[in-house]
């Protein structure tokens, strides 16, 4: 992942898109003659092609034959692929797929609505970032907003706010340090003899006194700041899934069984409480209890969003998000829930945990959660 406008600004999210299907064929040269199909979520395609899905497979080297399409569910759009991924294998239309999500926050365009085609003139613009992103058309208000409506309600203040983000920023710079991120990213190549190894996201040396100096990021006197909120970035990921037949049959080594996944919906208002009612109901589906769990990722787009869904299921904070999450590592729209699932796939092996929940909410009022089962260590 890289800053807005930073080094992978040059990056087109279908160029992202490719270099992630590019190293899992690399990772698994059994991927290319077996795939059957690619999922590929995004939140904001304005601006990125007809179909760059199919640009983006092409490219990497995917043969022409292979059906591949994209699925837009705001900042779950990650996780619904992997979802639409298993309901594929589980239906028998796929043995094999590849699901994957991409965001280029540096490359979204400016938009012209065709309305003002008479006034182009004098720039009346919108930002797709803002309009298609970060904007929800049912509630009608930004999402930082429906976030400072919960933390009111709920009484969480600044100061537990910006406590809970500084203890992310800490674990997500030690853990980058002893470089428990390397197995979950790919070199990207900026330039000749030049690579991006790690995260540009992360800022190193931040001190807790900063986070007292940020001013209010929504409304005059909220406790949302840029310190306690994550911000839009660049990114891909991606995941191989496939189904039980096709693995026996192939010998092939999986990290990781998906046990169960649940979709809900609600009020647009109410999207940050929805995530814990979405982990409840996929740990109900999965058969087993909360106990149970040993980890959990949550994708962050606040602080206060956190606080209330780690108090709401009672987990320790030895459990959730223990290598920092989307308000250090940055938040690339919807790639998050992709994001998330990558993490906690490295950190239940690294952990030697039995079962791992990774959980997005999304504007518009949803929540996805999938639970996973390490099939690594012996229980």
């Amino acid at each position: 992942m890289g800053r807005a406008c930073g080094k992978m600004k040059l990056f087109s999210v279908d160029g992202l898109a490719c270099s992630v299907f590019k190293a899992l064929i690399q990772r698994n040269p059994e991927v290319k003659s077996a795939v059957d199909g690619v999922v590929l979520g995004t939140a904001v395609s304005a601006g990125a092609g007809q179909n760059f899905v199919r640009k983006a497979m092409i490219d990497a080297g995917l043969p022409e034959k292979i059906p591949g399409y994209t699925t837009g569910c705001a900042c779950a759009s990650g996780l619904q692929a992997v979802i639409n991924a298993c309901q594929a294998i589980l239906s028998g239309d796929a043995g094999l797929v590849i699901a994957a999500s991409a965001e280029s926050v540096s490359n979204m365009p400016e938009l012209v609505f065709k309305r003002n085609h008479d006034i182009k003139k004098i720039r009346r613009l919108t930002e797709s970032l803002m309009h298609d992103g970060l904007w929800c058309s049912i509630s009608e208000r930004w999402m930082g907003l429906l976030c400072e409506d919960m933390a009111r309600k709920e009484k969480i203040s600044r100061k537990d706010q910006d406590d809970y983000a500084f203890a992310g920023y800490q674990r997500a710079v030690e853990a980058q340090k002893k470089g428990f991120f390397a197995d979950e990213i790919i070199p990207v190549t900026l330039a000749e003899n030049k690579f991006l190894h790690e995260d540009e996201t992360i800022r190193k040396n931040i001190k807790r006194e900063i986070f007292d100096s940020f001013e209010s990021a929504f409304e005059l006197k909220g406790t949302i700041t840029a310190g306690n909120s994550s911000a839009p970035c660049d990114g891909a990921c991606g995941l191989v899934l496939a189904g039980e037949n096709l693995v026996r049959e192939n010998q092939l080594h999986p990290l990781a069984r998906v046990v169960g996944y649940a979709s809900i919906a609600g009020s647009a208002r109410d999207v940050f409480y929805l995530a814990g009612h979405a982990v409840k109901e996929a740990v109900k589906k999965a058969g087993i209890s909360l106990q149970n769990v040993g980890l959990f990722e949550a994708s962050e787009a606040f602080a206060a969003q956190m606080i209330f869904i780690r108090k709401e299921l009672g987990v320790s904070e030895h459990k959730f998000n223990i290598y920092g999450g989307d308000l250090v590592l940055g938040h690339p729209l919807g790639v998050a829930g992709g994001r998330v699932l990558v993490t906690l796939i490295h950190s239940l092996k690294r952990r030697k945990e039995r079962y791992g929940v990774a959980c997005v909410c999304y504007g518009g009022g949803g929540a996805i959660a999938a639970v996973l089962e390490n099939v690594n260590n012996s229980f």
